[in-house]
Parts: C-alpha cells; sequence; structure tokens
C-alpha cells in the first residue's frame, strides 16, 4: 500500500481568532483537493468543533496540522489536533455523545467521529490527540457517497497513574482487506508501550499472512520485550468475511442487523 502525503505547517489555536482563520485555511485547502458541497461543510464543521474545544477548554500549546493523503487511488485529508492538558476525563462517554462540550457548536467530538472516514483519539491529564482522515470518492472530486474500504476507529486510554500507554493497535488496508490489531503491553508506561510497539511493527510487516499464524510468529518476536497479548482481526469485503483470533484477556464481538449473520471465534488461552 502506497500513502503519499504532503505535509503542511501546523497552526497554534490559542484565541478565538484563530478557530476562523484555522477553518478558512483548511477550508480552501480541502477545497483544492476537490472536495465540495456538502463534503466540505462536514470538514468545516469537524475543523471549528475541533478548534473551539482548544480555545474553550485553554488547552495547553493546542495546535492543529493537516495534509493531503493519498493513498493507492483514494485521495483525501488528514487533520491532526494536538495539546498538553489538561485532557479528557471520560472520553468514552464524550463520543457517545454524553457530555456537551461548553462553547462548541452543539456537535462536539462524537459528531467529528460519525463525519470523519477514519478517527482516532487519545486523552490523559498530559494532553488530548485526534486524527481524523477524510477521503474524497476514489478518482471524483464529488461529494457522491464513498466506497471505501472498512472504516475504523480507535480510543486509547492510559493508566492513570502514567504517562504513557502501553495500548497499541494496528489498521491495515490492502486492498478488499483490512487487518485490524488491539494490542496490550504487559504491565504499564515504557516497557509494555515498547512490547506494543514490536507487535505493532510485526503485524504491519506481515499483514497478509494468515491471523491463524501470527500469534505464534508474535510471540516470537515479542521474545526481546516483556510481552503483550493481543485481538487480530481481518475483514475481507471481497468474500465478505471476518476472521478474529485473540491471544490472551483480548476479545471482540460482532454486532450486525442481519438476522443471518454468524460469526465464529477462536481464543487462545
Amino acid at each position: 500500500m502506497a500513502i503519499r502525503m504532503k505535509q503542511i505547517e501546523e497552526m497554534r489555536i490559542e484565541k478565538e481568532e484563530h478557530i476562523l482563520e484555522t477553518r478558512g485555511i483548511i477550508h480552501r485547502f480541502a477545497e483544492k483537493l476537490g472536495f465540495k458541497d456538502k463534503l466540505l461543510a462536514q470538514i468545516d464543521l469537524c475543523v471549528s468543533e475541533l478548534a473551539t474545544n482548544l480555545v474553550v477548554h485553554k488547552a495547553k500549546n493546542g495546535r492543529m496540522s493537516f495534509q493531503e493523503l493519498k493513498e493507492n487511488d483514494l485521495r483525501g485529508i488528514e487533520i491532526f489536533v494536538q495539546d498538553e492538558g489538561p485532557g479528557i476525563k471520560n472520553v468514552t462517554q464524550v463520543l457517545q455523545g454524553g457530555l456537551s462540550t461548553a462553547g462548541s457548536l452543539g456537535q462536539g467530538l462524537a459528531s467529528v467521529q460519525r463525519i470523519a472516514d477514519e478517527f482516532e483519539i487519545y486523552s490523559n491529564s498530559n494532553g488530548t490527540q485526534v486524527r481524523l482522515r477524510k477521503y474524497l470518492p476514489p478518482g471524483k472530486t464529488t461529494d457522491e457517497a464513498i466506497h471505501r474500504k472498512a472504516v475504523v476507529s480507535v480510543v486509547v486510554r492510559t493508566h492513570p497513574e502514567s504517562a504513557i500507554c502501553g495500548d497499541g493497535h494496528v489498521i491495515h488496508h490492502d486492498g478488499p482487506r483490512t487487518l485490524l490489531a488491539v494490542i496490550d503491553g504487559l504491565g504499564h508506561g515504557t516497557q509494555a508501550r515498547k512490547a506494543a510497539a514490536v507487535a505493532e511493527a510485526y503485524l504491519h510487516a506481515n499483514h497478509r499472512k494468515p491471523i491463524q499464524q501470527m500469534p505464534a510468529e508474535l510471540h516470537s518476536a515479542l521474545h526481546s520485550t516483556r510481552g503483550a497479548v493481543a485481538g487480530i482481526a481481518r475483514i475481507d469485503e471481497a468474500a465478505n468475511k471476518l476472521s478474529f483470533i485473540g491471544v490472551g484477556n483480548i476479545s471482540a464481538r460482532s454486532l450486525s442487523l442481519n438476522p443471518s449473520f454468524s460469526a465464529k471465534r477462536c481464543m487462545i488461552p
């Protein structure tokens, strides 16, 4: 999978006037990429909400960056927001729309997550990071419905007494197939993060291998670390198939509105 990005200088967001300025800059950039009408309005909303949160909550060193994203035949925009505190106390509740953001447009992070084709958030008392991607339909420059690979969102929370999170994840698109993984490095802090990083690197490098083969090889790859547990899934849209294998205390649930849908799970203790 070839990914090409055009890096854009990041912008600090500390005052209300920065919100409008940032939205205008990203709006014009997205318009040049081919976003129009509804999709362009959605990007404007995401930028406004994220920038407003930085200002209203007096985030320390709040900043936003954006870049063009090219992934095989897909073209889009990636927006990255980060600060150094105070952080979000309950990310899950915020994403469920259970908490309102004072001074926001009434949409909040839950709406940003729904709009984004890919969305990730990480937050603790040391700061928050949000990454979202919005794609154009392949080979087109209109706001028609996007027919693309599996849309994935990730939420990661660190241990309350640790500044470094030992959890990790993998999202690897490969044509109609997507490899997903959640990883828990044993313990907490730096050594747990190192173990998770080794697991992430292995899975990215070996994403086309049968997932039944991955646990044993992952075990060998983690030999020099304190170890980790992982849940690995592959979505094959061409075959209309989802496969999952878990090692340790990680499990998965499949939810479907289709009454004929059934799933099998393989757990390795």
